[in-house]
């Protein structure tokens, strides 16, 4: 374990190097480092630390001697990744007018317009110039799942609330881990984190993988069903209620447009499945439905303690327009731990009121039609499309049940490696007579 944990506090700044050397390379880690380590940025190098931006920012180096190598006549895109701009700087404009300190704010900015911003160009513009770049998504996202899905089902069989893992990073880098809570006896099913710092965390990833799971076609049958069951008992194995629900609407809606027959098909097995599972097991049965509770039963907030946890966030906020500032949230967590009333904002309205008011609800607003529109002017498919809109749906879904715990950095992931997936697939990627490879 000890030769692990050395390998893994080293691993950030191997992505570092690798991603200006070879920055194709340099992705497929930092995507299994996103996944695989929880913790980042416990140490700095010359005053500079070693954490998940510095990561981006060599990519993006990386990006730019990768161009001037091999691609100097190729200009740099931007598909999609506009509306995810305008939303941020909106916000952080909203957040100049608040009154949380500029300086926080803007390290909050910072990371977000890193992760969410000009990781997503990095991707566009390396598949846009070689497409067969795409091959090295595709390994990153496969290979990190692969090892955090292999951990989670190894926890499924050791006591609950034992992570050796995750607990010693924890502990290196003076983050608190609480074992009894990943144990929750007193829920229907225990926590499993993987190799993340939290369920939640852990199961958006899995519901994101359960729908590129059910998008993509396999040329065998067996081996979408047993990715299916890994996917299922991974996501279940979280304890994580409203991640299950959540998932519900991208596929209804996925079904309900698309019309496709097999999807139907794909449902009505996964539903007999689901009905099988809980004759069986009473305790699944009371997992599932605790999301709907309303009498305080299920620990966790239901829906009354919802509804009184909003009007915490109206006491909370003290400028209704633009909010407490940009991040306010997590420097609240951060700072005094769990807020008295609000708890730990455990829904997206809950994170965007307080951070940003009503006009940082109407800029999200205005984001979501716009990705939906830019998904319909991007020379894709209805079909497509709809598969794009279910991401978002889901990021909406799973934040609104949940809160959002950086869930949108891991949207932009798979959002991107579809899109650029089907623009391959149409060969609506034609370069410039002038965008030539370099011998």
């Amino acid at each position: 374990m000890e030769a692990l944990l050395n390998i893994v506090l080293v691993f950030p700044l191997i992505v570092c190097i690798v991603s200006i050397i070879h920055v194709r390379l340099g992705i497929v880690l930092y995507l299994i480092c996103q996944c695989c380590i929880p913790y980042i940025g416990g140490y700095s190098i010359a005053g500079i630390s070693v954490n998940q931006t510095l990561m981006i920012a060599c990519l993006a180096l990386g990006t730019i001697i990768f161009r001037a190598k091999k691609y100097p006549n190729c200009k740099f895109y931007g598909d999609n990744c506009s509306p995810f701009l305008m939303l941020y700087i909106s916000l952080f404009i909203l957040g100049i007018c608040a009154e949380l300190d500029f300086s926080i704010q803007l390290i909050f900015f910072r990371r977000d317009l890193f992760s969410l911003i000009v990781f997503p160009i990095i991707m566009v513009n390396i598949i846009s110039w070689e497409t067969k770049a795409i091959r090295y998504l595709y390994w990153g996202i496969i290979i990190s799942f692969i090892i955090s899905a292999a951990y989670a089902l190894y926890l499924l069989f050791q006591p609950r609330g034992f992570n050796p893992y995750v607990s010693a990073l924890a502990l290196i880098n003076g983050e608190e881990y609480s074992e009894s809570y990943s144990a929750a006896s007193d829920r229907a099913i225990g926590k499993i984190y993987s190799t993340f710092s939290h369920p939640l965390s852990w199961a958006y990833v899995i519901c994101n993988i359960f729908l590129i799971l059910f998008i993509f076609k396999f040329n065998k049958a067996w081996k979408k069903v047993i990715s299916f069951i890994i996917v299922g008992i991974c996501l279940f194995s979280t304890g994580v209620r409203t991640g299950v629900a959540a998932m519900f609407i991208p596929l209804l809606y996925i079904i309900f447009y698309s019309k496709k027959r097999e999807y139907f098909y794909y449902s009505f097995g996964a539903i007999v499945v689901l009905l099988l599972a809980f004759s069986f097991n009473q305790e699944l049965q009371d997992f599932f439905f605790s999301v709907f509770d309303t009498q305080g039963k299920t620990t966790g907030s239901n829906t009354n303690m919802r509804l009184s946890q909003w009007k915490g966030c109206l006491e909370a906020t003290k400028n209704v327009l633009v909010g407490n500032g940009y991040g306010w949230c997590y420097y609240y967590m951060n700072t005094f731990g769990d807020h008295p009333k609000i708890l730990a904002f455990e829904s997206w309205l809950f994170v965007v009121y307080c951070n940003s008011g009503v006009l940082g609800i109407v800029s999200w607003m205005i984001f979501f039609v716009k990705i939906y529109k830019k998904n319909r002017k991007t020379s894709l498919t209805t079909l497509q499309s709809i598969y794009l809109d279910s991401f978002i749906l889901l990021y909406i879904a799973f934040s609104m049940l949940t809160g959002d715990y950086h869930y949108l950095q891991w949207t932009v992931i798979y959002y991107f490696t579809l899109y650029m997936t089907f623009k391959i697939k149409n060969q609506k990627y034609v370069h410039e007579t002038s965008c030539k490879k370099n011998n």
